[in-house]
């Protein structure tokens, strides 16, 4: 079995992810509000499942090896197992996203509405289809996700939907995700662990950028964030939620060097990255 070519922990929620990179913040400044005090993820408690028949002990800043998609753009050797970080364990099924941004894509040509989105739809048919054996399917939960309205606009939601993948709303990536500082007040924040770079085979589409973190940057503007300077290791891409815009013709994504701003907000038919998530069952 091949070895997974991509490695680079992320982390998340109060423990533990080490990928970094982070928010288009412009100019120096120092955090405006920590909603509670910071505290460096254990990257050594960090675990790797191979599959998932023993995820019942995973816990959040694990990795779970599982289904193959192309990354390291040489197709001659076949796909590439896929890593997914882990955000939660409830006990009876584990929230995960991928560690890297997958590909690139628009999220709709016509619509914020999730549930008729064209990612949403290649989510759920021709990534769910090739990426996983049907016997991985069978531990894929089919999964009711709601989709509120944006909080900075107070744009409406959507009527949820039921699917098998599906990309994190601002709320899941809030609630989910550890963050350096956040800001209630403008809902917006920083987080190390949100960083994600492309895989070498979507930088090789060239649909979309993927930039790393220079030391220059790092000392202007990420260390006033609380960053560690591990991030000076890694490269980040913007990325897609499934949370609307201030009207139909904008969504939200969080930002290449670790910005969750509920007001960032991207022209849909504008391509960006995609980090697949999906619930794995227990059993």
């Amino acid at each position: 079995m091949k070895n997974v070519k991509k490695m680079g922990l992320r982390f998340v929620s109060a423990v533990m992810c080490a990928s970094l990179m982070f928010g288009l913040a412009a100019c120096k400044k120092q955090p405006e509000e920590t909603s509670a005090e910071f505290t460096a993820p254990n990257v050594a408690a960090a675990r790797t499942f191979n599959g998932t028949a023993n995820i019942a002990d995973a816990k959040p800043g694990d990795t779970i090896v599982f289904g193959k998609y192309e990354q390291d753009n040489v197709t001659s050797n076949g796909e590439e197992y896929i890593e997914w970080l882990v955000l939660d364990n409830d006990g009876e099924k584990v929230l995960v996203i991928s560690k890297d941004v997958l590909d690139w894509m628009r999220y709709s040509g016509s619509t914020t509405v999730w549930e008729y989105s064209e990612l949403r739809e290649w989510l759920n048919n021709d990534f769910y289809n090739s990426a996983f054996t049907s016997e991985e399917q069978s531990s894929i939960a089919l999964s009711v996700v709601d989709n509120p309205g944006n909080p900075a606009f107070g744009t409406a939601g959507s009527s949820g939907t039921n699917d098998n993948v599906f990309l994190l709303s601002f709320d899941e990536a809030k609630t989910y995700f550890a963050f350096n500082t956040w800001d209630e007040g403008t809902y917006s924040g920083y987080s190390q662990y949100m960083i994600s770079g492309a895989t070498t085979w979507a930088q090789g589409r060239k649909l979309a950028g993927c930039y790393p973190v220079t030391e220059e940057y790092y000392n202007l503007v990420l260390s006033n964030y609380g960053y560690s300077n591990t991030c000076l290791t890694l490269s980040g891409s913007d990325w897609w939620l499934r949370t609307n815009g201030s009207d139909g013709n904008y969504a939200c994504v969080a930002g290449m060097y670790g910005s969750l701003d509920a007001s960032n907000c991207v022209d849909i038919t504008y391509v960006k990255g995609v980090r697949p998530a999906m619930y794995l069952t227990i059993g």
